[in-house]
């Protein structure tokens, strides 16, 4: 009499496990097939895939589990052919397995590209810095302004002066008519002041503006050649305040917690803006698209990382592109252990612990993950090609605010222009 198949409970997570085409004639690849394999030829078994009609991994829902847990303990399966992350909740309801891999999860968003900005042309200083700036060039014209008015005023006193002296010499030759007196040559009146405190303040102000100029046409130009790239979040703190929807995979873990965790808490504040399902080409297709962020475990992003970054598809909706459109967070969440789960009591899990063991210890679970996202650390770099490949050419809008400078300077030039004809000067 022939053994029976084992039964494994089956469903996606990337990369260990990929399902393709429809129900109920999906096929199955990815790194845990491998794993599957080994495992079923130690035990000289053969094994058939059953998939939860739920899609979930399983959640405790109206008193009873969903997903690949309520498989499991109907006993409709004898184990999962896919990891699950241990949590207390499903460690009382079946049996783990030694674990096979450590995994935390993590926020992932559409790399934002770089936009043209009107105000770029302010941002090489801060705002502080403008405005003493400004405090500065105000406090120097009216210092000037104020120098200039005590000039005019001795420059009149001192015409005053010579024209009364200029017309007692007259009266005196009249009267005298005997001899011709020499009138003293008028000292020459200097067009520019020649007071040492104007030159000093006239010349740090040219010396300052000279550094400022060149610091600023500096920084203008570094901009433009590297520009900083602002990125939407890099926190749960910093997700709750935007209004960005974030997706996470229905039956998860990490969907328990953010379901369950206290009101005071960021990850509390997500649920309103939290999305959630079980169709995966749904998520891979809106996650290209930027239309949601991420809330998923590592080693997800990183294989879509990795795919991406081949230009390979996941699936037929993620567009194959040349760059590396997606981003992840610094910040950390919820580090788990994934084990194979059995029945409460499964003699299997006995058999099967001192296989996975040694395929840990020997390497050879790192290296079929690896082997599936090996390719992510280049999306990860900060000055990787993949990213340089985001820049773009410099477009009219780029130099909006250059032009409304360049426009602001003319027409104070024509201002100043026609006041001069209206207005001239008086002798």
């Amino acid at each position: 009499m022939s053994t029976p198949c084992l039964r494994l409970a089956m469903n996606t997570w990337l990369p260990h496990v990929v399902l393709s085409g429809k129900h109920p004639h999906e096929t199955v690849s990815g790194s845990m097939i491998s794993v599957v394999d080994i495992i079923a030829e130690k035990l000289g078994v053969c094994y058939e895939f059953v998939i939860p009609e739920d899609y979930e991994f399983g959640q405790f829902v109206n008193d009873s589990w969903t997903g690949i847990v309520g498989q499991i303990l109907r006993r409709e399966v004898n184990m999962s052919g896919v990891m699950l992350s241990v949590n207390y909740a499903r460690s009382t309801a079946v049996d783990f397995s030694v674990p096979l891999y450590v995994n935390d999860h993590a926020l992932a968003y559409a790399r934002p590209t770089y936009e043209p900005d009107i105000s770029g042309f302010v941002k090489p200083y801060t705002v502080s810095t403008w405005v003493l700036l400004f405090l500065s060039m105000f406090m120097v014209f009216a210092g000037l302004l104020f120098i200039q008015v005590e000039r005019y005023n001795i420059l009149k006193k001192f015409r005053y002066k010579n024209g009364v002296r200029i017309l007692k010499q007259q009266n005196n030759k009249i009267n005298t008519q005997t001899h011709r007196l020499p009138s003293p040559p008028l000292a020459a009146i200097p067009k520019e002041p020649r007071a040492v405190s104007v030159q000093l303040i006239a010349g740090l102000w040219l010396v300052l503006m000279l550094i400022v100029s060149t610091v600023y046409r500096s920084n203008l130009k570094a901009m433009l050649i590297l520009p900083r790239l602002d990125l939407p979040f890099d926190n749960m703190a910093e997700l709750v305040e935007t209004d960005i929807k974030t997706f996470s995979p229905r039956g998860s873990v990490i969907y328990q917690a953010v379901m369950e965790a206290p009101e005071t808490s960021h990850m509390s504040r997500l649920k309103k803006q939290l999305i959630s399902h079980v169709n995966v080409p749904k998520f891979l297709r809106d996650m290209a698209e930027g239309e949601h962020a991420a809330l998923i475990d590592r080693d997800t992003i990183l294989f879509l990382l990795h795919r991406i970054f081949l230009r390979v598809r996941v699936v037929e909706f993620v567009k194959k592109t040349k760059s590396c459109p997606l981003y992840v967070a610094s910040e950390t969440f919820f580090a788990s252990s994934l084990s194979l789960a059995f029945p409460r009591g499964s003699p299997l899990l006995q058999k099967v612990d001192p296989i996975i063991y040694r395929l840990r210890e020997s390497g050879i679970l790192d290296h079929l993950l690896h082997e599936n996202v090996r390719h992510a650390k280049q999306c990860l770099l900060h000055h990787s090609e993949a990213s340089d490949s985001n820049r773009r050419p410099l477009a009219m809008k780029d130099f909006y605010g250059v032009f409304c400078v360049y426009s602001a300077g003319i027409s104070l030039a024509i201002l100043s222009f026609v006041l001069e004809k209206l207005f001239p000067n008086r002798k």
